[in-house]
């Protein structure tokens, strides 16, 4: 309980400090996110990968929020028709998945 109280204060010290924030410095923080993002499911989930690679698409050349029109989106019906197996990443233990 003490370590949930703790990451809780944390969390909302680094709340505080974002909202104090330049608007340029949080857009270059939300960028950078979404761009490990992409680079993460790219290297990691073999759906991801088939999906950009088929639209031309590299999370690498991701340059920030003029390039979000380029990122291909995963549509309800492709990721229904998709295996376990290319829905998640690379070394997740299926055999924990109660219904996949």
């Amino acid at each position: 309980m003490f370590r949930d109280s703790v990451g809780t204060l944390a969390g909302l010290r680094s709340a505080l400090a974002s909202s104090r924030a330049p608007v340029e410095h949080l857009r270059d923080d939300q960028e950078r996110k979404l761009k490990r993002l992409l680079v993460h499911a790219y290297e990691t989930v073999p759906l991801y990968r088939a999906l950009y690679d088929e639209h031309g698409f590299h999370p690498e050349d991701f340059d920030g929020i003029k390039d979000l029109p380029s990122v291909p989106v995963l549509t309800k019906d492709r990721l229904r028709a998709a295996s376990p197996r290319q829905r998640v990443a690379r070394g997740v233990d299926l055999s924990d998945a109660a219904s996949w």
